[in-house]
């Protein structure tokens, strides 16, 4: 005798009991079993009910086994998947055959076919469809069958020699019953296509049987004469109302989006049917069931299980299972004396992955966001520490994380001392430890503060994985004075703000000292604005930029320039240079390959020299084994060439300085350049420099101290973060620059006085004491103004702006003209008098 069966979770309850009644008002012998998959408590009464009612427990004794299985599936995952499990278990009570129908199913006349059938071929199925769709783009197309499988599981009968079947079933659907179409699964339907090649089940062709919205249109219904509703001449014996909703009664299932191929208001017969099926679930008890969450949607503790824990949860169980050394199967997530160790183990760092401050389940936030992954880099610079701060800001709200799984406030040092009444000086946090150009920068602006007079005390910020042996005073023990100098750039702001604490930026002045290397300051980095008062650009052209998105003060403060310490014993020899004339260039690999274009710098040399021709040309770089794909585009663009030699690792200063000085020439073909800080340094040892004369470098470079070479300006090209894609930087005329380096080689003595005179211009035109001069009117003004109770200063701050730009302006023009050192028609007494005039 047919026995009939069901699954559900308690929200479903109402179609269940629709189901049993219409399947027992055709079947009034036979029997009908529901496996309620999340009634923990016992809440549903069998007593009450059109059914005998299992429980989860029933089918899966370990309480171990069971907790994995409903946290490896969501709901509609684990409800199809132990479907063999329930048709075994009906098979072991006695049954001879069982037909398994989906809750959203109503019953119109017997299933009187399907006894002999179940007995005779062990299995008995039904196609989605049995006539090709039209090709129409109205859905359901072929691609949704093909991803759902050929056979629709919302209906299978078995007979007793189904028991292999079953235990094949099973084995598959334990772990792989997934909705992952990346894997061609789809729960439970997708592994019976493999069903007729090796069980030989009954395909059910009727269109009697499963008609759905899959179907319809191939399975028109009509009124018999006696008033039954018939399919082509046969009386319907059952409908699938799947993805039917009672609340949306205009539409047949939400499966099929705004593109149905089956319209209710064009089949008078089914939109009746609908319309009897949703008054039948309101009877049920529909309102009252319907939002019932699922008893393992959360944890015991209250956390909303999604779809993210589940599949961290789901990669280490398997690793566990699979026999993985070391691994270990996660704690019990519904255990509820162990689900607060499955929340810290989720919190805790994935072994092996990149962020290991992230833990695993904001891991696998980072995996899913090809966004995040892009911004946030894990080997760029600064990138754990804002992503750090992207998770703890903005991901509890762009990504309904649980706030049990947030990562808590920066980790950070404890709050730095501040005095409640500051006094006049500068707080300075910079990377001061850090061998990177901007660690550079906060230690020359530290040199030209204390030229100034300034009182500073120092925070090292570092955060960066550039390396960090450069030897820095220790930090100061409190934020003593008005004025907070950022030397970190703007990307990095909100992360350097969370890290030093609120109390750090209470009424005190914060100016945010950034580099800037193109003529467009990307929208990314403007969150950096919300963490300043004002801010320093390393150069004129980056204050530009700057200047052109915010309306807050941007004030020109370039670099110092000055002669590095150069180490006294370091020779061509201890650093394997050959002799001979010798270019050189030196860069960052995290300094984006495209804008340093060390290719460019390559080719040019080989334009100019063709091989042992005599002239060297030394690539000296950092990082190179965090760029792995740029540095071997550096080394293809430089192979076959024996002249031409790499150096990537790290030197300290004076031996860098060293190399500058031993080399003859620096050569810098970059695409833009905030400042240009290498060139800058290579000029105050005096060596001549070949650069690109475009960008902040122009700034002390010209045609008398350099050689500036000719460019054209052309799109940045996307792949060149954080630098705006369709923005302009400078593509150099290599074959100048060839040419330059060919009058380089015939003519260095005339070389070599072009880099004397570039010493004597930095030094006397950007050193640290005209720098000092500049910074100091800046600070005076910002010591001289009023607070209000933030920090930030009144509108009197902008006049204050007109009037430091008006200084700056006529100090440019004074280091511009006259030169003291052009003869005068005046004679001696008109060159004296020019320089008494200029002090």
């Amino acid at each position: 005798m047919l026995h009939g069966c069901t699954i559900v979770a308690r929200n479903y309850l109402p179609r269940a009991r629709v189901l049993a009644e219409s399947y027992r008002e055709h079947h009034p012998d036979s029997g009908f079993t529901v496996l309620v998959i999340d009634d923990l408590n016992r809440e549903v009464d069998a007593a009450r009910e059109p059914f005998s009612v299992r429980h989860l427990d029933e089918l899966i004794a370990d309480k171990t086994e069971l907790h994995q299985l409903a946290m490896w599936y969501d709901l509609m995952e684990l409800a199809t998947a132990v479907k063999p499990l329930l048709l075994r278990s009906l098979l072991a009570d006695g049954h001879a055959v069982i037909c398994y129908l989906d809750p959203d199913i109503e019953v119109f006349a017997p299933l009187e076919d399907i006894d002999a059938l179940a007995i005779d071929q062990g299995i008995v199925l039904t196609p989605h469809v049995t006539e090709p769709i039209p090709r129409d783009g109205l859905r359901p197309a072929e691609s949704d069958i093909l991803g759902a499988g050929v056979y629709n599981l919302g209906f299978v009968a078995i007979g007793p020699s189904a028991s292999t079947f079953l235990d094949w079933w099973w084995a598959r659907l334990r772990r792989d019953g997934l909705v992952e179409p990346s894997k061609m699964m789809f729960t439970d339907q997708r592994w019976v296509d493999f069903a007729p090649g090796i069980f030989a089940p009954h395909i059910l062709r009727s269109p009697a049987y499963n008609v759905a919205y899959w179907n319809a249109s191939e399975r028109p219904l009509g009124r018999a004469t006696d008033g039954t509703v018939e399919v082509r001449g046969e009386r319907l014996r059952f409908f699938h109302f799947s993805g039917y909703d009672p609340d949306l009664p205009w539409q047949l299932s939400k499966h099929t989006g705004d593109r149905p191929r089956v319209l209710l208001s064009e089949h008078p017969v089914l939109a009746e049917l609908c319309d009897h099926y949703r008054h039948r679930l309101f009877e049920a008890g529909y309102r009252q069931w319907h939002g019932v969450p699922n008893a393992y949607g959360s944890l015991p503790n209250g956390i909303r299980v999604d779809r993210r824990m589940r599949r961290v949860y789901r990669h280490f169980l398997h690793l566990a299972e699979s026999g993985r050394p070391g691994a270990l199967p996660p704690p019990d997530p519904f255990d509820p004396a162990g689900c607060e160790e499955f929340v810290e183990w989720l919190r805790s760092p994935w072994p092996g992955r990149t962020w290991s401050t992230l833990g695993r389940y904001l891991q696998v936030v980072y995996d899913e966001r090809p966004d995040l992954q892009a911004a946030f880099p894990p080997n760029r610079p600064g990138s754990v520490r804002r992503l750090t701060a992207w998770m703890t800001d903005t991901a509890p709200q762009e990504e309904g994380i649980p706030r049990e799984l947030l990562l808590p406030p920066l980790a950070a040092a404890p709050p730095i001392p501040v005095s409640p009444t500051p006094a006049p000086g500068v707080n300075l946090v910079g990377y001061l430890r850090a061998e990177l150009g901007v660690g550079e920068a906060a230690r020359l602006t530290t040199a030209v503060l204390s030229a100034a007079g300034e009182p500073i005390a120092t925070f090292t910020w570092t955060e960066t994985e550039s390396r960090q042996q450069y030897a820095s005073p220790p930090d100061s023990s409190e934020a003593p004075y008005d004025i907070n100098l950022l030397c970190v750039n703007a990307d990095m702001a909100p992360a350097a703000r969370a890290w030093l604490g609120p109390q750090f930026f209470a009424d005190r002045y914060t100016v945010g000292a950034w580099a800037w290397e193109v003529e467009e300051f990307p929208r990314a980095q403007w969150t950096g604005f919300d963490c300043v008062d004002e801010i320093w650009a390393n150069s004129e052209f980056a204050a530009a930029a700057i200047r052109k998105v915010t309306s807050k003060p941007v004030h020109a403060m370039p670099l110092a320039i000055c002669p590095p310490s150069v180490a006294p014993d370091v020779t061509r020899a201890t650093l394997g240079l050959p002799e001979g004339l010798i270019f050189l260039f030196c860069f960052d690999y995290f300094s984006v390959l495209e804008r340093k274009n060390p290719i460019g710098a390559i080719e040019a040399f080989r334009k100019a020299f063709g091989p042992g021709e005599g002239p060297t040309l030394v690539v000296k770089s950092i990082n190179g084994d965090k760029r792995r794909v740029d540095r071997e585009r550096v080394r293809r663009a430089a192979a076959g060439r024996d002249d031409i030699l790499l150096i990537d690792r790290y030197f300290d200063a004076p031996t860098t300085a060293a190399l500058m000085a031993m080399a003859d020439c620096y050569v810098s073909l970059h695409r833009a350049e905030g400042f240009g800080l290498t060139i800058a340094e290579a000029m105050a040892v005096g060596r001549p420099v070949i650069a690109t004369g475009y960008s902040g470098n122009m700034e002390y470079m010209n045609a008398t101290n350099s050689f500036p070479v000719p460019y054209r300006l052309i799109p940045i090209p996307p792949g060149c973060d954080p630098y705006p894609a369709g923005a302009r930087w400078a593509d150099p005329d290599l074959a100048a620059a060839a040419a330059i380096m060919r009058t380089i080689a015939a003519n260095p003595e005339a070389a070599s006085a072009r880099g004397r005179q570039a010493h004597e211009d930095v030094v006397a035109q950007h050193g640290v004491e005209v720098r000092a001069a500049r910074m100091s009117v800046r600070l005076a003004q910002i010591h001289s103004l009023p607070r209000v109770s933030n920090g930030a200063l009144p509108q009197s701050a902008a006049r204050a702006q007109v009037a430091f730009d008006q200084i700056a302006a006529a100090e440019e023009k004074i280091q511009a003209s006259p030169d003291a050192r052009q003869r005068s028609r005046y004679g001696r007494i008109g060159v004296l008098q020019r320089r008494l005039m200029l002090r």
